[in-house]
């Protein structure tokens, strides 16, 4: 029926990790068995979500790099006038961030989002370790 809208609360019943794409690099093939296997044992993906699982471990690793050009160049630059301004990577992070979230939640990963299955993983989370040393204060 036009109109109708998945149901965000909706569990799969059934999971299997999806093949790597050949091409992947050797940063994004370890990303992808790490969140392949967490997310196929929690019966949130299907081969079907392979494009989906590579746009995220894209995203994932755009802002890692994005992150480590300001940390390197620092998170503003002054032009000739004096005037400061962002980094250009200040932006690929806050982008690739969003896009981070906005698959997660299609995912059903997000807080909002996974109040019909939770999510408990087995192992500690090596992205949400990375982002609290980042941000600690």
């Amino acid at each position: 029926m036009r109109g109708d809208k998945p149901d965000p609360t909706a569990t799969r019943t059934e999971s299997t990790m999806p093949k790597p794409p050949a091409d992947l690099s050797a940063a994004e093939r370890d990303r992808w068995d790490w969140w392949a296997r967490r997310l196929a044992g929690a019966a949130l993906l299907i081969p079907l979500d392979a494009a989906l699982l590579r746009a995220l471990i894209g995203a994932e690793l755009l802002a890692r790099a994005a992150d480590a050009a300001i940390a390197k160049d620092g998170a503003f630059y002054s032009i000739e006038s004096g005037l400061r301004k962002a980094h250009p990577a200040v932006k690929v992070s806050l982008d690739a961030r969003a896009t981070i979230r906005q698959i997660l939640a299609e995912l059903n990963l997000t807080p909002a989002r996974r109040g019909a299955k939770p999510v408990t993983p087995s192992e500690p989370d090596e992205f949400e370790q990375y982002l609290r040393n980042k941000f600690a204060d």
